[in-house]
């Protein structure tokens, strides 16, 4: 609450992050969830609730939902194939206007925003019998040290932005992220800040102001304030000198009596 009346508010969050590499399959899960679909024991369904609630059922969001093969997998191929078919089905665009759309509207428009594409997939797994939740945060890309040989290498400079995906709930592993925006598993770029049961309540900043003219504008940067030696970074000139003038004085010497 503010007391008087001000003609600027702003909002600053500075955050430091570790950008350590992971990999996101690497989790163990219990007996019984290895594929998919399961059925949560007990305690754990009555612990998810919230996360298993499902908006009532309209004509594309159903058909799309009777669409999905529900053959048992393994839990990852499900989860991989079913989250790369929503990026690939919803085509991502930037939407400045407020709220998340339905997964109605999101289907049949093909389109949406990461936001929206994150409920649609919410929903879908819940439907499925999974624990689903939407994820809001940011989402940092660093370039790559190398050129990829075999496709994409990414983006051509460091950024940051905000961004929202899924997360659903695995015995044994707990929550493990889904971007239905690029068909992957979240990784160490995903930074969330918020996660809820629905869209809604994820939001970082809410309340209401008198009639008033306003302008609204936001900025981030990303700066990586040190870096660990990665072996998959090129040595520059420089370096590899540094590296043959340091072999050259630890090589021990010897006689031609000793080196025979």
């Amino acid at each position: 609450m503010f007391p008087e009346k001000t003609d600027e508010l702003r909002i600053e969050v500075d955050l430091l992050a570790e950008m350590a590499i992971f990999n996101p399959f690497d989790f163990f899960l219990e007996p019984y969830a290895e594929k998919i679909p399961f059925t949560y024991a007990a305690d754990e369904r009555k612990e998810l609730a919230p996360y298993l609630e499902t908006l009532p059922l309209t004509p594309k969001f159903k058909a799309y939902l009777d669409d999905i093969d529900r053959t048992p997998l393994p839990a990852v191929d499900f989860l991989v194939a079913l989250n790369q078919r929503l990026s690939e089905d919803v085509d991502y665009l930037i939407r400045m206007e407020p709220g998340v759309q339905t997964p109605e509207f999101t289907l049949e428009n093909s389109s949406g925003s990461c936001r929206d594409s994150a409920w649609l997939l919410v929903q879908l797994l819940r439907n499925l019998g999974l624990a689903a939740r939407f994820v809001s945060g940011y989402l940092i890309q660093l370039t790559a040290d190398v050129k990829s040989l075999d496709g994409p290498s990414g983006t051509e400079v460091d950024f940051t932005d905000l961004h929202a995906w899924c997360e659903v709930y695995l015995p044994g592993a707990g929550w493990i992220g889904l971007d239905a925006t690029s068909g992957l598993f979240a990784g160490e770029g995903h930074i969330p800040l918020a996660c809820s049961p629905d869209p809604s309540s994820a939001a970082p900043i809410s309340g209401l102001v008198e009639p008033c003219e306003c302008e609204f504008s936001h900025e981030m940067s990303v700066e990586r304030i040190w870096e660990a030696p990665r072996v998959t970074k090129p040595y520059t000139e420089e370096q590899w000198l540094a590296i043959q003038a340091l072999a050259g004085r630890s090589m021990p010497t010897c006689s031609k009596a000793m080196c025979a």
